[in-house]
């Protein structure tokens, strides 16, 4: 055993390009740029708008998180939406104004689809394999909800921007 971890140990700096007296070797230099072009940069594609917002409240509310861009408002309930999870289309859903939840406190959003049709498609995890025609989203206070439908103006306003 010993013999290997003296073979080990002179083996080792040799493996890793060091050499005797602890001189690292001088590494192949790069080919030089050819600085006689100047640098052209393209213009990046613009982003997609976006919006993401952790929970809708403090309490239980934090189990409930709301995200969008251009194709789907989602509201995922629990970690990793295992709870629940709800894909609006954007362009295809109407919300209602905050409205006062009796039964478990705070405030609501209803979301039904504009059509009439089963537009929303609920789940869990990343599944969503049923469809339903309106999805109420919980919030604690009737501010964070407006705040939340603020948002979802302002990224409807932005993706239509786009098209």
């Amino acid at each position: 055993m010993r013999s290997f971890l003296v073979a080990l140990s002179a083996a080792l700096p040799a493996a890793c390009g060091l050499v005797p007296g602890g001189a690292a070797p001088v590494p192949e230099t790069a080919p030089e740029a050819d600085l006689t072009e100047p640098a052209t940069t393209t213009a990046e594609a613009p982003v997609a708008p976006q919006m993401n917002w952790h929970s809708t409240g403090k309490g239980l509310w934090i189990y409930h998180n709301v995200w969008g861009d251009c194709a789907f408002l989602e509201h995922g309930h629990g970690r990793n939406s295992a709870w629940g999870l709800w894909r609006l289309p954007l362009g295809k859903v109407v919300a209602s104004a905050p409205e006062a939840d009796a039964e478990e406190g705070g405030y609501t959003v209803r979301f039904t689809c504009t059509d009439a049709s089963a537009c929303i498609e609920p789940g869990f995890l990343y599944k969503t394999p049923d469809r339903t025609d309106t999805h109420t989203i919980p919030f604690e206070t009737e501010e964070r909800a407006l705040t939340y439908l603020s948002m979802v103006a302002s990224l409807d306003t932005a993706c239509k921007a786009l098209k």
